[in-house]
């Protein structure tokens, strides 16, 4: 079996006309997957909508260099107001969300 061949897409096979985009190297996918699973199980565990803003995302790690080149799709699919990264030699890859305060009901009294 001859090895996979990335997959290249084009703003011209979507009807535009430019250059082929180039695919992301496969670690950085799957650091990117890992991150966006953290924070939306942070999401459900705290009952926030998918769509819920989180305040900042940490990524820390070995790998999380190869997340970092997905920072702005990290950020929009996770709606993160706030990401960094930070390379250690400790650990494959953690993630730490921060979540917006919780609302109060608001029911006095």
């Amino acid at each position: 079996i001859p090895p996979a061949k990335p997959i290249m897409m084009t703003i011209e096979a979507l009807g535009g006309r430019a250059a082929p985009i180039p695919p992301l190297p496969a670690s950085t996918v799957a650091a990117t997957a890992e991150v966006l699973r953290a924070v939306r199980k942070a999401k459900s565990e705290a009952k926030l909508s998918m769509r819920a803003e989180v305040e900042h995302v940490v990524v820390s790690g070995k790998r999380a260099e190869s997340a970092r080149a997905a920072a702005g799709d990290i950020a929009a699919a996770g709606r993160a107001a706030g990401i960094d990264f930070q390379a250690t030699d400790e650990g494959e890859l953690s993630v730490e969300v921060t979540l917006p305060p919780a609302e109060e009901d608001g029911a006095a009294g």
